[in-house]
């Protein structure tokens, strides 16, 4: 049960900024500490440049730093948004494939992700951002399942029967 307890996770903004939704990412910090963990957050987080948190290289440093620290246990990001696709050429993908761990996000997170695949063949979590899982309000739905598949090596089993629905938020 306490598998996990203590480990150590990275908050990233490789995307949009995140200032509009503090309150939300608050909140999933603070549960990702109620669950045990400990939280790194990345310098871009807080951080809005236009339409991305942060500047491209304060993003991508962030990035490789979570990767290339042997402490961090997995990589969340706060949100979405639009401007992740601008990374890709820009990632150490010899640095990721050396140093595999969760990385969890969606929405235009899923570009890293799939470059992260062809890549590396990483395989990551798509799953709500912190913003909208770990910090929203139905928080306990998804919870569950992720802090199982981040914490319990045995195989999850069946996705819950509200898996794929989509939630007005």
């Amino acid at each position: 049960a306490d598998r996990g307890r203590g480990d150590l996770v990275g908050v990233v903004a490789p995307s949009g900024p995140v200032d509009a939704r503090r309150e939300a990412v608050e909140a999933g910090i603070r549960r990702l500490e109620a669950y045990g963990f400990r939280v790194r957050t990345g310098e871009a987080l807080w951080a809005r440049e236009g339409v991305r948190a942060g500047a491209r290289e304060t993003q991508l440093a962030d990035l490789h730093a979570m990767w290339a620290d042997p402490e961090v246990k997995a990589i969340f990001c706060a949100t979405g948004g639009v401007t992740a696709i601008t990374l890709v050429d820009g990632l150490d993908y010899d640095l990721i494939a050396q140093n595999p761990k969760p990385f969890i996000g969606m929405s235009d997170i899923t570009l890293l992700q799939a470059a992260m695949l062809r890549r590396t063949g990483l395989v990551s979590l798509h799953a709500s951002g912190l913003a909208d899982g770990l910090g929203s309000p139905d928080a306990e739905l998804e919870a569950p399942y992720l802090l199982r598949l981040l914490t319990d090596p045995d195989p999850p089993g069946p996705l819950p029967d509200w898996a794929g629905e989509v939630r007005p938020v």
